[in-house]
């Protein structure tokens, strides 16, 4: 158990996607008290200000400031349950370019083993796609981006969420954390789902 002397969104780790949960419509952050919360235009993007060693040149104003770090890494989950030989990290579901070079290559091997002119037509016709079991995906390298694209807003000033801070009210964080999860479904339709498609047509 974590105790925090300071605001925080209600099971933020499932909200943020770190880890699977069906039903996230139950755990609404309660209201905090708006001095607690984290003001939107305080949130400063230090990307800039960091060196290609890792340290951080910046001067920070008068006041009491957070610095959050935020990186993202695999979490060395292998795909279950395949051969030995089948067994690795998953593809990046989140990014059609890394899903259309897995698969071309998955396709490549089926070539190799039968040859190219029993794909097709007169050979493997179909291919099915049906389960997921290596956890939670929740960033890829165009994440920024895409939200922005896909929302319609700056997702920067809101990434403490993620870490379970509340930045303007409950509310708002709540609401972010929604759409930040609408962002990674519509990812994985159409950069997967919709990659998938897009090369066995």
């Amino acid at each position: 158990m974590v105790l925090h002397s300071d605001a925080r969104i209600n099971r933020f780790e499932e909200k943020a996607a770190f880890v699977p949960e069906g039903d996230l419509y139950r755990y609404a952050t309660p209201e905090v008290d708006a001095s607690s919360a984290i003001e939107k235009s305080g949130v400063v993007d230090l990307t800039g200000k960091m060196q290609p060693d890792g340290t951080l040149d910046w001067t920070p104003p008068d006041g009491k400031w957070l610095v959050l770090r935020i990186g993202y890494s695999l979490l060395g989950i292998t795909n279950h349950p395949a051969t030995p030989e089948a067994t690795g990290l998953e593809v990046d579901k989140l990014d059609r370019r890394f899903v259309k070079d897995y698969f071309e290559k998955y396709l490549d091997s089926y070539k190799d083993a039968v040859g190219a002119g029993w794909m097709g037509k007169k050979g493997i016709r179909y291919v099915i796609n049906d389960s997921w079991e290596a956890g939670s995906q929740n960033w890829t390298d165009n994440m920024l981006a895409q939200f922005k694209t896909l929302r319609g807003y700056d997702p920067i000033p809101w990434l403490p969420v993620l870490t379970g801070r509340v930045v303007e009210s409950a509310e708002a964080s709540d609401r972010f954390l929604w759409d930040f999860r609408k962002t990674i479904a519509d990812l994985i339709a159409n950069e997967h789902y919709g990659e998938l498609e897009a090369t066995l047509t």
